[in-house]
């Protein structure tokens, strides 16, 4: 009410080195992504009624990485190795099952200073499988006539096999319409 200001708040940057730079200095963060993908599959028909396609997929991701290097990397004070959690989580359970405290004094680094390029390893693991299958069935009157019709398509990817929808327009040009309802 009186105009005092009772508390104030800067943010303040830091350079590569982890240098402060001057107030009001833009925030700018640069972080490139690069991914990779390939693809090989083929197709065989056994039948003339049924395709078969199949093929596999490779594809990587790599972690985000600042070409500037202003990304810093969380490190253990005592060893100056940089902190990850399955080796965090490892040494923290470790020393509970003895009746330690496991609390190390954790620092922040330029990622340069460590060596490395990327916050974490790739994974070059990413394998995915495509199995595909289109069975065009010839089925003249009946029941299995009415719900696929003479010649229409019914496909499965990955092995799902999608609903059958009847629309409107394929049943009023069949007839089968009227059939069904």
């Amino acid at each position: 009410m009186l105009g005092l200001v009772d508390s104030a708040t800067q943010v303040l940057t830091r350079d590569g080195s982890l240098n402060p730079q001057p107030p009001l200095t833009n925030i700018v963060q640069k972080e490139n992504v690069d991914a990779y993908e390939i693809y090989a599959g083929d197709t065989w028909r056994p039948t003339s009624s049924l395709t078969l396609t199949f093929g596999l997929t490779w594809g990587v991701q790599m972690p985000p990485y600042d070409p500037t290097g202003k990304t810093a990397m969380m490190i253990d004070v005592s060893t100056g190795k940089p902190i990850d959690s399955e080796s965090y989580l490892k040494a923290k359970s470790a020393a509970a099952l003895n009746g330690d405290v496991f609390n190390p004094t954790i620092g922040y680094v330029p990622i340069k200073a460590t060596g490395r390029k990327y916050p974490y390893n790739p994974d070059y693991s990413n394998f995915g499988p495509r199995l595909a299958a289109a069975w065009n069935p010839s089925f003249g009157d009946g029941f299995l006539g009415n719900l696929f019709g003479n010649k229409k398509s019914v496909s499965a990817e990955d092995g799902r096999v999608p609903s059958t929808a009847l629309t409107v327009s394929d049943c009023a040009h069949s007839g089968a319409w009227n059939r069904f309802w």
